[in-house]
């Protein structure tokens, strides 16, 4: 990516600089932000976040300093997501380079039983979506969808996500989830609901 703004390259300095400051304070490593600009469409959290596994309801971020956090990555073992593992997080960060406020989709890749998206503001774990098969429809963050999530981007900002995963037993597929645009992901269900429909017969 080419900046050729020079207010930009001044801000992505100053977000960069307060991103490391923020994640040496969670006692967790620099993981490297998802930049969203323009051109973005579709951006894979592999390398791009982190997981820990948690066996308790954790909802400070005191609590979550606890936990031991892995760079989520392509070598992830099926033992770290067996059977007694119920619950566990995703964190990643977003730096927008964009000019207005948007929303991306977050699209998990796991069939679950409950997702909830957090933001952290000040020092606190600020609810902003759900997803989920055992959620109610009222509570889905994008109408009838139990597989995606939205998240608010704000500009010219960094932000720190974290989502919290409950998943059902014998579940023990990996999750690589991916941010995309929203016309990437309403193309995307068109092709699950051909796909479904083909499947069925119909």
């Amino acid at each position: 990516m080419i900046i050729k703004n020079s207010s930009l390259i001044t801000f992505f300095i100053f977000v960069s600089a307060i991103l490391g400051n923020s994640f040496y304070s969670m006692a967790q490593p620099v993981v490297k932000p998802v930049i969203v600009k323009y051109e973005t469409k579709k951006v894979s959290l592999i390398n791009n976040s982190f997981y820990a596994v948690s066996k308790k309801e954790y909802k400070t971020p005191n609590q979550l300093k606890t936990l031991k956090w892995h760079l989520l990555d392509t070598t992830l073992q099926d033992g770290e997501f067996a059977d007694t593992v119920r619950q566990f997080w995703l964190n990643f960060n977003t730096i927008s380079a964009l000019e207005k406020d948007t929303t991306l989709i977050l699209k998990l890749g796991n069939k679950n039983e409950e997702s909830l998206l957090y933001e952290l503001k000040q020092n606190q774990l600020v609810l902003v979506g759900r997803t989920g098969f055992g959620s109610r429809i009222s509570d889905l963050s994008v109408k009838g969808d139990y597989w995606r999530l939205n998240v608010p981007v704000k500009k010219q900002s960094v932000q720190q996500f974290y989502l919290l995963i409950n998943k059902y037993q014998y579940n023990v597929a990996h999750q690589y989830p991916y941010l995309e645009t929203f016309d990437t992901a309403y193309q995307e269900k068109v092709e699950e609901l051909i796909s479904a429909r083909l499947v069925l017969g119909t």
